[in-house]
């Protein structure tokens, strides 16, 4: 994510979506949600620093999957889009390569790949 996400940040969301605090490993934070089960741990050592983009990336993925928070409402209450998952990238790119691929040779398709591979 572009901007710099703390830790602390991350868990007033959760508990402000309901999410309560677990038990933990040291340097473990862990969070569920009661009427839906999910379960979120981060490895952590404090809530003032910066969480890694892995951590916010699942945690917004998990969020919106179970109808906590969608996407775009975690990206607004944060001021920026999370970057896309690489799962995500590959989604986009084969919706687009039927369009871009009308006509062509195979070769030409593979240099087209590699073409929007290099974003």
């Amino acid at each position: 994510m572009k901007t710099r996400i703390t830790y602390g940040r991350l868990q007033r969301l959760l508990h402000e979506l309901k999410f309560v605090d677990m038990p933990a490993k040291p340097r473990r934070k862990a969070f569920e949600h009661p009427s839906t089960g999910l379960f979120i741990v981060w490895a952590v050592d404090h809530l003032n620093q910066t969480a890694r983009e892995a951590d916010v990336i699942s945690t917004r993925i998990h969020l919106d999957r179970n109808g906590l928070l969608g996407a775009a409402e975690f990206d607004k209450h944060f001021g920026g889009p999370a970057r896309q998952t690489r799962r995500e990238e590959g989604r986009e790119l084969a919706a687009n390569l039927p369009h871009k691929l009308a006509g062509r040779h195979h070769t030409d398709s593979v240099d087209l790949l590699r073409e929007d591979r290099s974003l």
